[in-house]
């Protein structure tokens, strides 16, 4: 899997054409498909979530 986000990283018009349905990542589940393509399109930031204790 870090294999794919580093591809997906350094190649993002593969990235364009697996959003438009034009590509296709092979070996990787549609769970995985789905979860890729929410964390590199999904435009919200996370801020870190601190705990004290």
């Amino acid at each position: 899997m870090q294999e794919v986000i580093q591809f997906l990283v350094q190649n993002s018009d593969v990235l364009n054409k697996i959003k438009e349905g034009q590509a296709c990542l092979i070996g990787v589940s549609a769970e995985e498909l789905t979860a890729i393509l929410d964390v590199f399109l999904d435009a919200a930031v996370v801020q870190p979530a601190y705990y004290w204790a």
